[in-house]
């Protein structure tokens, strides 16, 4: 976990890489105040890094309000990029709408309309987004084709197609369409280790899922993962 923080703050252009490997150790040790210790040190200056921060005050619960506040308070150069105006408002979408806060969640969603009325090209990035948004606005048909045209746009790089498989399948367990989402893990079985089986087992945009009996199924590691 230092030395996730420490890449951070040494090597912003590369802070994704051990955001898995981080994610698990936080959710093996389940220590509250170090997770906050961490996140403190994380001083977002791009969408991935206010990402990491959102989701370590999430792990951090079980209350939402550090999370929330993180959002709220999103740096305004940061915002001036439609892409992390849609995401933070996608992400400020969710958080709302598990608060049982609709009005707060429907103007969120109306800011994220207006992200991406500016958005230019729509990369397999962008359309995944787009699904996760489609989801938290109710629209199954739409999350279902952002979805797989995210799929089919995405390079056969196989750590860019996991990640889009990894955020399809939340944007269409967000809209209850578990189905579907059962057809990723499938994929994505193959390409996680054992010890990521916790981090999954942790993410609350899965959350539809968990319980599941296919799903769990699908969590059991077997000999060559």
């Amino acid at each position: 976990l230092e030395l996730k923080a420490d890449v951070m703050a040494r090597y912003p252009d590369n802070n994704g890489i051990l955001d898995l490997s981080a994610w698990a150790a936080l959710a093996c040790a389940g220590d509250r105040e170090e997770t906050l210790r961490l996140a403190s040190r994380i001083q977002p200056t791009n969408l991935q890094e206010l990402e990491t921060k959102f989701l370590y005050l999430l792990l951090a619960g079980p209350e939402a309000t550090q999370a929330l506040r993180l959002l709220e308070n999103a740096d305004e150069d940061l915002l001036r990029d439609p892409v992390t105006r849609l995401v933070v408002n996608d992400y400020l979408a969710w958080l709302y709408q598990s608060l049982n806060e609709e009005s707060l969640a429907e103007q969120a969603l109306a800011e994220g309309e207006k992200a991406i009325a500016e958005i230019g090209e729509m990369s397999f990035g962008i359309l995944a987004e787009k699904a996760f948004h489609a989801a938290l606005k109710g629209d199954q048909q739409a999350t279902l084709d952002f979805g797989r045209a995210a799929i089919e746009a995405a390079p056969e790089d196989a750590l860019v197609k996991s990640d889009i498989h990894y955020r399809v399948s939340r944007a269409w367990a967000t809209a209850g369409l578990l189905d579907e989402a059962l057809t990723q893990w499938e994929i994505l079985k193959s390409q996680f280790s054992a010890a990521s089986f916790s981090v999954i087992h942790l993410d609350p945009f899965l959350a539809p899922l968990r319980g599941h009996p296919e799903f769990e199924a699908l969590l059991i590691p077997d000999d060559s993962s």
